[in-house]
């Protein structure tokens, strides 16, 4: 049995029924219908808005969107627990369950909802870290599974210690491996940002906006945080066009739960005044979009794709 913490894995071998507990006076409750995610919005949303120590892959528009398009079969069985104290949402553990094989032997796995991309935490109240041993105790008597991924906890930390404590009561082994993410620092502007980088950073950077220019006029519109969201739709559209013209897809049609996924995140988000979604086109030809969501000041990249445009070059 093993677990990736920080960005590990630990396994637990455990009994099948998912169901409730009592822990002191905090009550952990599991959740499996993705159709039971609605009626937690309000509380859910209460919670996330007065946590600090967290990220947008834990707010509940994202995961709604997420669980509604991609649980099941493709993205494993939806397992989301719930800690209360005194009738008050505390915490959230945003789970998916996927059966498979290592090799030819049966491996069941817990992990975050959308794990598969390094994203995904547990929602829980700052300086609170029992609620994360709660779902761990709750987990280890009463839902069989082998092991359990978990991302982005880094060792020394009250979240980490929560885990080790957990995982030296049940007897589950940890591991851990690092998961490099790629974080841009921008608090000083774009400028300094670029000026920070290589001279040939800069160079190549250069020489691809020249080439974008002699292509044809460029211009960029789509929804921009609280502007656009009139185009919020064509935005939308035109986001499905450039990726299935791209290389990515070559043509074929995108795929529909990722269409659902990237239509349902875009249409939350810009009812928040989260969602940028900015497509360039070249000569009144649409040539590249990228979707991010903004959220405390942090841009989140979602997804981008770009189309190979070819252009004659002028007769002189």
């Amino acid at each position: 049995m093993e677990r990736q913490l920080p960005h590990g894995i630990m396994e637990f071998m455990l009994s099948q029924t998912v169901s409730r507990l009592r822990v002191s006076p905090l009550t952990v409750e599991w959740i499996t219908r993705t159709g039971d995610i609605r009626t937690l919005a309000p509380d859910w949303r209460r919670l996330q808005s007065t946590v600090r120590n967290r990220t947008v892959f834990s707010s509940f528009d994202l995961l709604a969107a997420w669980y509604g398009n991609y649980a099941g079969d493709y993205g494993g069985e939806p397992l989301i627990g719930l800690v209360r104290r005194g009738g008050r949402l505390v915490g959230v553990a945003p789970f998916v369950v996927h059966s498979g094989c290592l090799g030819k032997i049966p491996l069941t796995r817990v992990q975050f909802a959308t794990h598969d991309a390094y994203s995904g935490e547990f929602l829980v109240e700052d300086d609170h870290p029992e609620i994360i041993s709660a779902f761990f105790d709750s987990l280890a008597g009463e839902t069989k599974f082998d092991l359990i991924c978990l991302n982005g906890i880094e060792q020394g930390t009250p979240q980490f210690q929560a885990i080790e404590e957990s995982a030296k009561r049940h007897r589950f082994a940890i591991e851990m491996t690092n998961h490099p993410i790629a974080i841009v620092d921008l608090s000083n502007g774009y400028n300094s940002y670029c000026q920070a980088m290589s001279r040939n950073f800069r160079r190549t950077l250069k020489r691809q906006e020249q080439r974008v220019s002699e292509a044809g006029e460029p211009a960029v519109d789509g929804v921009r945080l609280n502007s656009g969201i009139d185009r919020l739709e064509s935005s939308i559209e035109r986001l499905y066009a450039i990726t299935e013209a791209s290389y990515k897809l070559k043509g074929q049609r995108l795929r529909d739960d990722h269409r659902g996924y990237l239509g349902d995140l875009a249409r939350n988000f810009a009812a928040l005044g989260m969602l940028h979604l900015s497509t360039l086109s070249i000569g009144g030809r649409d040539a590249a979009v990228v979707m991010g969501l903004v959220e405390r000041g942090c841009y989140y990249d979602v997804t981008l794709a770009y189309v190979e445009l070819r252009f004659r070059p002028a007769r002189i």
